[in-house]
């Protein structure tokens, strides 16, 4: 449904789908994903780059933005843009430093994770954020995430890396991003699904978002009927709004 006139570059962030894990003792973040995007734009021999990105990509995506100003022509958010502020931040940080220890375990063992059936697969790929992915589209998650079992013929594992289950240690205050989204000066398309969280005091996000919006030269922000995943489960609803903003900024010339 997108334009086919547009080439697309779709990335596995580090540790996620067939993408190389971190090597054991170390833990995923925001700046090793920065970091990543700097060696693919480094390896292509971009000037610049444009983002489409849903959820963890989108925040990524917005943070390489707020950094890097020059270098992005426009970005495109699914149900994600800015970073998300912890409350609680120190006992948060010390829970998750913990917790780390107890999944880097995993990137040392030579065991077989636990395998499932394809169906107990497409279960817990739509269970998480309400039930988000519908069955019936949950083997396009599956492609790039599973492997079979060499004990369990007939069943998979999810090859996804332990240590993601973290999350981010590190985080912006409300306040750095307030003060960050008034030089958000690029294109900037934000789309938000009705049916999704905002995984934080939605007040945090439309503050940011209206100074994001008083800053950037072209800035579209859409409502759209669906869970987190709408993209994938009702990609017409999201197709015709990125097609458009696509083609105002002449990707193509």
């Amino acid at each position: 449904m997108l334009d086919k006139n547009v080439g697309f570059l779709a990335i596995d962030l580090p540790g996620h789908g067939l993408s190389s894990r971190l090597p054991p003792g170390m833990y995923y973040s925001s700046s090793c994903y920065l970091i990543t995007l700097n060696y693919i734009r480094d390896f292509l021999q971009w000037d610049n780059i444009s983002f489409i990105g849903h959820s963890l990509g989108a925040l990524i995506a917005y943070t390489y933005c707020m950094m890097h100003q020059d270098r992005v022509d426009f970005l495109i958010c699914l149900d994600g843009s800015k970073p998300l502020v912890t409350e609680n931040f120190i006992k948060h940080m010390a829970m998750l430093l913990d917790k780390f220890l107890e999944y880097n375990k995993f990137a040392f063992s030579l065991e077989e994770p636990p395998s499932y059936t394809i169906d107990e697969i497409k279960q817990k790929i739509a269970k998480p954020n309400d039930n988000s992915v519908d069955l019936e589209y949950a083997h396009c998650l599956m492609e790039r995430s599973i492997a079979p079992s060499k004990l369990h013929p007939g069943k998979y594992y999810i090859t996804k890396d332990p240590r993601l289950r973290i999350g981010e240690v590190m985080s912006f205050s409300h306040e750095q991003l307030i003060q960050s989204a008034r030089y958000l000066t690029s294109p900037i398309c934000i789309i938000k699904a009705t049916g999704s969280s905002y995984y934080e005091d939605k007040n945090n996000f439309y503050k940011v978002i209206d100074l994001v919006k008083r800053a950037s030269r072209d800035f579209d922000f859409h409502y759209v009927d669906g869970t987190h995943h709408v993209h994938l489960n009702h990609p017409e609803r999201v197709a015709g709004i990125v097609n458009s903003f696509i083609g105002r900024h002449n990707v193509t010339a």
